[in-house]
């Protein structure tokens, strides 16, 4: 309900600035992809406008009804403002205000504005001039979310997925062609066959029912595709794939800078560290990087930082022996030993993050130093399915 209510006030005010625009993700899918609203919960409130002038009046209006803004980070790199307000005391509500139809470089272009606003639906519920997204456009919005999700790391939600089933449920004939049409012509096969697995992984494929002939399509347009799908966690490959899509050389060496040099509020946010000032949060980026160039995961550092912590002498056995214990147990203890290492609860994080630097680099030396198999046969190589290790 507080979403909702903060949505309406959003709308009253583009309405009074006569700002077009379109509802985003969560609220707009609610309305008319679930039978009932409230059974599709939302954090925040996205909502795209035309161009980043738009956006810039916008947020001032917002400012002016007791909205905070968080400077983004550059026009290549942040592709939406985040504001924020304190309806009440610790209860904070969000918008995300896109001038783009993602934030993402990669897909940031597929779409215009216009386009999406041509086959645009839409919402009387939350009022005479809400629209969002059409629904084929709305399924590919969520795939693209989905993809961008992965490729910064970032956990990926439950109800992400079952947007999928809740498509599905609604969708017609003519809604599935129009998806498939949409999808193939804008190189965004991959990326929505890739979310259509992931939600029939989850709830299984009789849960998820797509049209058998729209998979098919989609896999054999996703084998001309340049973005591979399934390396969407390769932080190395995204950054790559994100430099390689500006299109022009001026642009690319602009875009690297905005990525290098961000600003102090955007660091702030995304790191959680308001107490920090530039140069700090910039160290904590550039470890951050570090670790992600070297493949270190969040969960690489949490073991690492179990073996780097002294055991206090009340821990089991198992655990002073070197956590021989269930792997869930060892990396929920973590976090407390970690914190017990250090005066004041402070964790020792500097020596986790070379210990755990340490133990990949390691790993990769032993598998390089590791002898290969001989193998039988000719023309087979150990990527095959069938080749044979000689005894």
């Amino acid at each position: 309900m507080l979403i909702e209510s903060e949505t309406r006030h959003l709308l009253s005010v583009m309405d009074q600035a006569a700002i077009p625009g379109l509802l985003l993700k969560g609220q707009a899918i609610a309305q008319w992809a679930y039978p009932d609203p409230s059974l599709r919960a939302s954090g925040d409130i996205d909502v795209l406008v035309a161009t980043r002038d738009a956006a810039d009046q916008l947020a001032h209006r917002l400012c002016e009804s007791g909205y905070e803004l968080f400077q983004p980070s550059g026009d290549l790199v942040a592709l939406e403002m985040m504001l924020r307000r304190e309806v009440a005391p610790g209860v904070w509500v969000e918008i995300d205000l896109h001038c783009r139809v993602i934030n993402s470089p990669l897909f940031s272009e597929r779409f215009t504005f216009d386009e999406l606003m041509a086959e645009s639906i839409a919402l009387p519920r939350l009022g005479a001039n809400a629209r969002g997204l059409g629904p084929a456009h709305a399924f590919i919005h969520a795939c693209m979310h989905w993809a961008a999700t992965l490729a910064v790391g970032a956990e990926i939600r439950l109800k992400w997925l079952y947007d999928i089933p809740a498509f599905a449920k609604v969708f017609t004939k003519t809604d599935w062609q129009r998806l498939q049409q949409l999808a193939v012509e804008r190189g965004l096969a991959g990326v929505c066959l890739g979310m259509i697995e992931a939600a029939q992984a989850t709830f299984g494929a009789d849960f998820v029912a797509v049209p058998v002939d729209l998979t098919t399509a989609l896999r054999e347009a996703a084998r001309h595709e340049s973005l591979d799908v399934t390396r969407l966690r390769d932080w190395r490959y995204m950054q790559v794939q994100a430099f390689l899509a500006q299109p022009t050389a001026s642009l690319r060496a602009r875009y690297l800078w905005q990525r290098l040099w961000p600003s102090r509020d955007y660091m702030a946010y995304l790191y959680g560290r308001q107490d920090l000032g530039y140069w700090g949060l910039i160290g904590i980026r550039i470890k951050t990087a570090f670790r992600r160039f070297l493949g270190l995961s969040q969960r690489q550092l949490s073991v690492a930082s179990l073996k780097a912590a002294p055991h206090p002498p009340s821990a089991p056995r198992s655990c002073r022996r070197g956590c021989s214990g269930s792997r869930s147990s060892a990396l929920s203890r973590s976090i407390s030993v970690a914190e017990a290492s250090r005066p004041g609860g402070r964790p020792r994080r500097r020596s986790v993050f070379w210990l755990a630097l340490g133990s990949s680099a390691a790993r990769r030396l032993r598998r390089r130093t590791r002898p290969r198999p001989i193998l039988r046969g000719s023309g087979r190589s150990p990527g095959c399915a069938a080749w044979t290790a000689a005894a």
